[in-house]
Order: structure tokens, then C-alpha cells, then sequence
């Protein structure tokens, strides 16, 4: 049964940390916002230069404007993104909060008692980025470097007028732009804010989710949840869970079945993972005394387990 802290009354065992993620978010956006705007005035700029000056400055620095516009959509395509996740988050927002005064609406369906306190089975879980997002992502890098070269090319031949500019010189600076930009993402990629880590103690959970590492102490668990992760809401190949308290929330990812999309998969089988996550939910149900509230926007009937867990799509 779940251990309530006797320092708080009822009322307190209803309240639960808000997300943090959206404040960062919003303040993300609006930094973004102004940047696009930024960005877009200058290329407004370079271009009335170009249609009314008699030698336009655009001409003799070709490289800048391709600065700014690739600069105007890189920031357009992440403000869209931010806004993106904003609107999912407050969503799932509203419904944590409803869950968490009872609402029984989002229950999950009834499941038997436990008779006993299963044993954790997986000791720490992680997963490991997929072939189709490291292909992914070095065709992103090689666009990236296919740019920077036009660009070095460009003012090399403004830089030095002796220097002509040759398809060879073009290569090379392709070669190296690639070479140094795949160096950083194989490198950096590894620890990025991407990988996730669960791991239980005899006092709680402890997840790195997205960057950051947040614990959750059993006894002060308030709310055990899940729904659809952001990017796969319409596929539900991976559903996310969380456990909160009135000072934290502990994420994690359970990917259902593997997708061209989905950028991570379990490094364990996908039969042995799913077993291990089952016990991971059985270990937090039974340490808590939490029921599990289904928060996903379209709640769908899931194959499930003898607990009531969502189990695997076949």
C-alpha cells in the first residue's frame, strides 16, 4: 500500500509539481520569436538592397544572405516545433492535475491486488539511438556542410581577388565542413539530453529524461500516470510514463515497437525489454499504492497485463 507521509493532510497528497518544461518553453519561444523577426527584417533588407541599390551589396557578399535565410529558417522550424510541444504539454498539463484530485474518468481499467511486492527485474534500463536517425542525422550534417562550403567559397573569392574560386577548392571545404560537423555529433551525440537512464532504490526512482535527473521518493509519490509520447501521438509506437510528487516528476520512455521515425530503441530484446518494463511498473505500483491514470488525448484499448498495464503493441 502506498506510505503517506503523516507531516501531510489529505489536501496535500493532491498537490503535485507542475511542469517546469513549459516555462522554459514559453520563455524558449518568445527568444525564438524575436529572433525570427531579426532574421527576417535583415533579409527584407538585403533585398530591397538588391532591387534598388546600383551595386548591391547582396552581389558582393553573396555568402551573407545565405546566412541569413538558412539562419531565418532554422529559427522559423524550431519556433514551430517549440510552439508545438507548448500546446502538448499544457495539455497533458490539465489532465495531471485532474488525475491527481481523482478523477476517475482517466483511470486505466480494474486490475487484481498484488498479492505480493514484485522483485525489480531490470536493474537500470537505457535505450540506444536507432540506424535510421544516425542516417538521419548525418544526411542533416552533410546539408549542413554543403552549405557552410557555398558559403566559404563564396567570400573566398570576395576575401582575396587573386584567389580563384576552383570545384576542387568547393570539395574540399565540403570535405572538411563534413568531417569536422560528423566529429562533433558522433561525439556529443552519446551524452546528449536524449538518453534515458531508470533507476530504482529502496527509497524511490531516479530517471534522466530529457536531459535532466529528477528522483521521486516512494512515500512521496502523489500521482502515477502515462501517455502518448510527444512526435508519436498518432502511431503510439512509445508511451511515456511519470511518477510525481508536490516537488518532482521522474519520466520515462517505454517504446512500444519500433518505427522509421522513433530515434531510440531498447539495447535489451524487445521481448526481455517489455518484461523488464512490466516489472518496473509492478515495482512502482506496489511502492506507492498508486492507480495508473491514462492521460492520452485519444485513449484507445491496449492489449494489457494481469496488473492493468499497457503491454506491447503485437
Amino acid at each position: 500500500m502506498m506510505q503517506i507521509d503523516p507531516k501531510h493532510s489529505p489536501e496535500e497528497t493532491k498537490v503535485i509539481q507542475a511542469n517546469p518544461l513549459l516555462a522554459t518553453l514559453r520563455t524558449t519561444s518568445f527568444i525564438l520569436f524575436l529572433t525570427v523577426i531579426l532574421f527576417l527584417a535583415m533579409c527584407i533588407f538585403l533585398f530591397v538592397n538588391l532591387v534598388f541599390e546600383k551595386e548591391p551589396f547582396v552581389l558582393r557578399h553573396s555568402g551573407i544572405i545565405y546566412i541569413y535565410v538558412y539562419a531565418l529558417m532554422q529559427s522559423s522550424f524550431i519556433l514551430v516545433i517549440n510552439v508545438r510541444q507548448i500546446r502538448y504539454w499544457k495539455k497533458i498539463d490539465q489532465k495531471r492535475f485532474a488525475a491527481v484530485q481523482e478523477n476517475r474518468a482517466l483511470l486505466t481499467a480494474e486490475r487484481p491486488t498484488l498479492l505480493a511486492e514484485p522483485m525489480w527485474l531490470p536493474g537500470t534500463l537505457e535505450l540506444r539511438y536507432t540506424k535510421n536517425f544516425w542516417l538521419r542525422t548525418v544526411g542533416m550534417v552533410l546539408l549542413m556542410a554543403l552549405l557552410l562550403a557555398g558559403i566559404i567559397s563564396s567570400e573566398a573569392s570576395l576575401l582575396f581577388t587573386f584567389f580563384t574560386v576552383t570545384p576542387h577548392f568547393f570539395l574540399v571545404c565540403f570535405c572538411i565542413s563534413s568531417i569536422v560537423l560528423l566529429a562533433l555529433i558522433f561525439a556529443l551525440l552519446p551524452y546528449s539530453v536524449n538518453r534515458q537512464n531508470i533507476e530504482p532504490t529502496e527509497h524511490g526512482l531516479t530517471t534522466r529524461y530529457a536531459g535532466k535527473t529528477a528522483t521521486v521518493r516512494w512515500s512521496e509519490a502523489r500521482l502515477f500516470a502515462f501517455y502518448d509520447t510527444l512526435g508519436v501521438q498518432k502511431s503510439g509506437a512509445s508511451i511515456t510514463y511519470e511518477l510525481s510528487s508536490a516537488r518532482n516528476i521522474v519520466r520515462w520512455t517505454w517504446v512500444q515497437r519500433k518505427t522509421r521515425f522513433m530515434g531510440q530503441e531498447p539495447i535489451a530484446t524487445q521481448d526481455e525489454y517489455n518484461h523488464q518494463m512490466q516489472g518496473l511498473l509492478a515495482l512502482v505500483q506496489a511502492r506507492t499504492g498508486l492507480p495508473l491514470y491514462d492521460l492520452r488525448q485519444q485513449r484507445v484499448s491496449l492489449p494489457e497485463d494481469s496488473l492493468g498495464h499497457p503491454l506491447a503493441n503485437p
